[in-house]
């Protein structure tokens, strides 16, 4: 897969989507700092997580027929689950010999980081369990599912009640859009995960899953990149394409909310994660090339202060909660949307689709600090609510009833 070089883009006057580069700048030093801190919190996550785990009673198994979603087809592709389910099968033996396989390589499980297939990196179970659910080791238990549900059922229909739609976009680790390139001796004992489960039990949520139209794309060009665990800006730019199909298909309200078009792609700087490890950056971070470049945007931040941002500029943590208006977006409404990380390069999609958009961290990984929906909805009386949610926290608790 190659992509157009930067000098090709500008000869053609089209402006590619640019990543947050911010790690490049930080002194080395710095970065081993942060390692360290990530692998001790990742530590003591992974403790917290597996207690809960061992807590609690048998995962749940994915029933062989799984109803329609409540949305629009376009919002929840079929992805096909692995063989021959191991952890969910029920099965003494089975459990026992993936479990063998799984204790044989705990060395390397235990390390902050895992080689898979072709030079493709992944975060090991320090953060958040992260291979045992890429593998389905780690799945919902019944009353983890029955809180998801409630949780999310119970926002959806209070804001039914007030005309607002609600979607929910898993954002996928990148396990889930490129599983054959997890380790070779993880293929055998790979089953489905928790997103699986809560979309085969619980279809009538407004899920939206983008994980098939992710692996198709990466015959186009990689959605993620080899050493990040964020998808590319081309990524998002395919994921945001089904969101917005999605959306403008179930509602008529959104009828017009209409996805760019992507005409090429272009190569971007490395923002290389495993770079502390002593990982060298792969260099399969690329970027969309859009048919009709995206104008500025006013984000006003969490101190007041206002920045124009260029349309096609990815909007990380710092600014948050922030508020962007654009009046030539394409809808005149107003979109709350609680995010994480993966939102980074969601952002100038949004802040395309709607003339405001009011942007806060769910913080569904740090459960003491998240944020009062029922309140922000109040304050800003959105039409829509979209929540992003990283696909690795489905196992941590949602938030108490909205």
């Amino acid at each position: 897969m190659t992509a157009s070089s930067g000098a090709d883009v500008r000869e053609q006057g089209v402006r590619p989507v640019a990543r947050l580069r911010g790690l490049r700048y930080v002194p080395l030093v710095m970065l081993v700092v942060i390692a360290l801190v990530l692998t001790v919190i990742g530590f003591f996550t992974q403790r917290q997580l597996q207690a809960g785990w061992d807590a609690e009673s048998a995962p749940v198994a994915i029933p062989d027929e799984v109803a329609s979603s409540a949305l629009a087809a376009s919002c929840t592709p079929a992805v096909a689950q692995p063989e021959p389910q191991p952890w969910l099968s029920g099965d003494a033996d089975a459990i026992a010999a993936a479990t063998a396989e799984w204790d044989a390589h705990a060395g390397e499980i235990a390390q902050p980081w895992i080689q898979g297939q072709d030079d493709m990196v992944f975060w090991s179970d320090l953060q958040a369990l992260n291979m045992s659910q890429a593998v389905g080791r780690r799945v919902l238990s019944q009353a983890e599912i029955d809180t998801w549900a409630s949780f999310i059922g119970t926002l959806d229909a209070d804001l039914d009640a007030q005309g607002i739609e609600l979607y929910v976009t898993i954002a996928p680790a990148k396990w889930d859009v490129y599983p054959e390139l997890l380790p070779e001796w993880m293929q055998a004992i790979r089953g489905s995960g928790p997103f699986d489960q809560l979309l085969a039990l619980h279809p009538e949520l407004p899920w939206v899953d983008v994980r098939q139209t992710l692996r198709d794309a990466n015959d186009t060009a990689p959605t993620f990149p080899d050493t990040n665990s964020h998808w590319t800006d081309y990524g998002a730019a395919v994921a945001w394409q089904q969101m917005a199909t999605c959306m403008a298909e179930s509602s008529t309200a959104l009828s017009a909310l209409t996805p760019p078009t992507i005409v090429d792609t272009v190569e971007q700087d490395p923002s290389n994660e495993f770079e502390p490890y002593g990982v060298p950056a792969s260099d399969d971070f690329v970027g969309p090339v859009l048919a009709e470049p995206f104008g500025p945007v006013d984000v006003t931040a969490a101190d007041g202060t206002t920045t124009t941002y260029a349309g096609d500029q990815n909007v990380g943590f710092d600014p948050l909660p922030a508020t962007t208006a654009n009046p030539a977006g394409q809808l005149d409404m107003t979109a709350l949307i609680l995010r994480d990380s993966m939102g980074t390069a969601l952002a100038p999609y949004w802040q395309d689709a709607f003339a405001e958009t009011v942007q806060v961290r769910h913080n569904v990984d740090a459960p003491t600090t998240i944020p009062d929906i029922g309140a922000l909805v109040d304050e800003h009386q959105p039409q829509v609510v979209i929540l992003e949610i990283a696909e690795r926290h489905l196992t941590f608790p949602p938030p108490a009833q909205p």
